[in-house]
């Protein structure tokens, strides 16, 4: 049985590694008392306990195993996420991270929550009514954020935030996994907004930010930091190209100076407009009265329009995200 078991990394990814202090008072644990739980195993891969398994295996201990009925790659994804959200020594980014992988993967399957009796299962209880009125159709583009903030007590925008977070973090890892691993374990402290901004550079840019960066004591990476180190990468890549180049370099004509502020100077200015509309639906329409599908429909846009303006505000600093 157990040369059949099997390590999936991305699977174990999701699992954050212990310090060597939390490692070693597991192995001494088991060493003494025996490996009393077992390994929850999908397809024979590991989904929970791959600490648990290396130190077995090291000991030559024996062990237990349950197989969990999952459908796939994306249930056993959040089945893990669900799992190690119930530890209580994960930092802020790793919680971030795994409420992020949870919506990608549920986001994915396409349905309100995977079937059975798994332990991320919903209850009734905490759906919000929008979704349960009898002859409504529930907001389905908006309904798996509402369903995980219910469940973590957090809003919507922020499962929605954290996602592009994780997309973040994984867009960078497959340049340098080993620098998100410092992030999600707090010894690189790196803002949301600036991963993403980090992110979205090409693979060079974020190596060269990434592999300066290993630091023996908790370190915050800010934006001056990372435009620093780009701008130090950026002349030594112009000052090759130059060199090995009898071309001059082409000149770039004068433009418009850049404002900053007008996005959001014409968004301001268009606000008024939307909020006028809903007021005049609030006065004059019998809101009461209307079909199922308007009522359905008219929901699903508010909360949509809701989770955007909250996903603003945050990046603003006007709300603290959860």
């Amino acid at each position: 049985m157990n040369e059949n078991i099997q390590i999936d990394p991305e699977f174990q990814s999701l699992v954050p590694a212990l310090t060597q202090e939390e490692y070693k008072q597991l192995e001494d644990n088991l060493l003494q008392d025996g490996c009393r739980e077992p390994i929850s195993l999908w397809e024979g891969i590991i989904l929970d306990g791959h600490h648990r398994y290396e130190i077995c295996m090291k000991h030559g201990l024996p062990f237990t195993t349950r197989t969990l009925p999952l459908r796939d790659r994306d249930e056993a994804i959040i089945w893990i996420c669900s799992n190690q959200m119930g530890r209580r020594n994960l930092t802020e980014e790793q919680r971030h991270y795994l409420i992020g992988k949870r919506y990608e993967a549920e986001k994915r399957m396409g349905a309100p929550n995977p079937a059975g009796n798994n332990q991320y299962q919903r209850s009734d209880e905490v759906a919000p009514k929008v979704w349960v009125q009898p002859g409504v159709k529930p907001p389905s583009r908006r309904m798996t954020a509402y369903r995980i903030a219910q469940e973590y007590h957090i809003g919507a925008a922020s499962v929605e935030h954290y996602h592009r977070y994780t997309q973040a973090m994984d867009r960078i890892a497959k340049v340098d996994d080993q620098f998100v691993k410092l992030i999600l374990n707090n010894t690189i402290r790196l803002s949301v907004i600036n991963a993403i901004k980090l992110s979205r550079l090409s693979d060079e840019e974020i190596y060269a930010v990434t592999s300066k960066i290993r630091p023996s004591m908790p370190f915050h990476l800010d934006e001056d930091e990372i435009i620093s180190l780009l701008r130090s990468v950026k002349h030594s890549t112009a000052h090759f190209d130059q060199s090995a180049s009898a071309t001059p370099p082409v000149t770039v004509k004068t433009m418009p100076k850049y404002d900053p502020d007008a996005e959001a100077s014409s968004l301001a200015l268009t606000i008024p407009s939307w909020r006028s509309s809903i007021e005049r639906v609030q006065q004059k329409a019998n809101l009461g009265g209307i079909s199922a599908g308007a009522r359905s429909s008219l929901e699903s846009e508010l909360i949509s329009l809701r989770s955007t303006i909250d996903g603003i505000l945050i990046v603003m600093g006007a709300i603290q995200h959860e």
